[in-house]
């Protein structure tokens, strides 16, 4: 079951359309596990939307839901190894660079996120993403002119 949803298995329409590259924040990926009916469908079928080359996660987002995966939901080390596999043959995953953090540090600055919230935002600009999904952030801001941040659970 881990990453069924990363093949398109789902009970949603896949309509997979050519556009620009998102980035996934983790709690995205977390909402696929939800037992929150709204949000695991949201989650689901923004993921299912997109091609899978064109959705761009991070190292980060990576070790944030390995993390999550092991404390909240008691997956096997098997299952966590499997997750990661399907996440790197079927995703675009992001590395860290200095560069990257100076300018994560600057968007903290700048528009008063947290650290780890400014490197998720820095990662989604650096690897040329157009928006970024997460609902941790503000709603509709737009970074630099160039990344939009979407709370796709604002109605």
């Amino acid at each position: 079951m881990p990453f069924d949803w990363i093949r398109g298995v789902s009970n949603f329409p896949v309509t997979k359309q050519m556009r620009d590259r998102i980035f996934i924040d983790t709690n995205i990926l977390i909402n696929c596990y939800s037992e929150e009916k709204e949000k695991k469908e949201i989650s689901l079928s923004i993921i299912n939307e997109y091609e899978t080359k064109d959705i761009v996660i991070s190292l980060q987002v990576i070790n944030e839901f390995i993390n999550v995966l092991k404390k909240k939901f008691s997956k096997k080390h098997g299952d966590i190894r499997k997750a990661l596999d399907e996440m790197e043959s079927s995703l675009i995953i992001w590395d860290l660079s200095i560069d990257l953090i100076r300018d994560a540090i600057r968007i903290c600055e700048r528009y008063q996120y947290s650290y780890y919230d400014s490197l998720i935002i820095s990662s989604a600009i650096d690897s040329g993403c157009k928006i970024l999904y997460s609902e941790d952030m503000q709603h509709n801001q737009l970074i630099d002119g160039k990344l939009r941040i979407l709370n796709p659970f604002i109605k």
